[in-house]
């Protein structure tokens, strides 16, 4: 009997470390597992917060194009009045170049100024004459004709 016992508890040994070993193969199947879903859970999570903040980079990104082209729109107004103005400084700085004998200087050169030059049949400076012939003109009728530094009046 003594020896029946031997074989029945090497038997219930095998059995109990074969329980065991299956229990601890369930037990990582079922780590694995829950790891996996909890991966599964913070990856939906990821991937609505991604998708909610690429919505607001779209939303954000569409914004600015339509600000853009409203600032594009502005800015090239302004561009025109600037360049509209800067025609009309040009002018002013050809008129003032000229008078009082000063000498153009380098900047009023490059904007289109001219050195003074007095016209010697009437002893008046350019500006003077630019302002107020084209008004003399209007009443009287002939054709006005600009050149650098001088005007003419040539008949019709």
């Amino acid at each position: 009997m003594r020896g029946f016992f031997c074989e029945d508890w090497n038997l219930l040994r095998g059995l109990v470390l074969t329980c065991v070993r299956a229990a601890q193969s369930w037990l990582d199947s079922e780590s694995t597992y829950r790891l996996t879903v909890e991966k599964t859970k913070e990856a939906k999570e990821g991937a609505g917060f991604a998708q909610n903040e690429y919505e607001k980079w779209k939303d954000a990104n569409k914004q600015a194009k339509k600000d853009l082209q409203i600032t594009l729109e502005r800015h090239a107004k302004e561009r025109q009045a600037l360049a509209d103005e800067r025609e009309i400084i040009k002018m002013i700085m050809r008129y003032i170049g000229v008078l009082h004998d000063v000498k153009a200087s380098e900047k009023s050169i490059a904007a289109g100024g001219v050195d003074s030059v007095k016209d010697e049949e009437t002893g008046s400076e350019f500006f003077v004459r630019a302002i107020l012939a084209p008004i003399a003109m209007c009443v009287a009728g002939p054709v006005l004709c600009v050149t650098r530094p001088t005007l003419r009046v040539v008949a019709r």
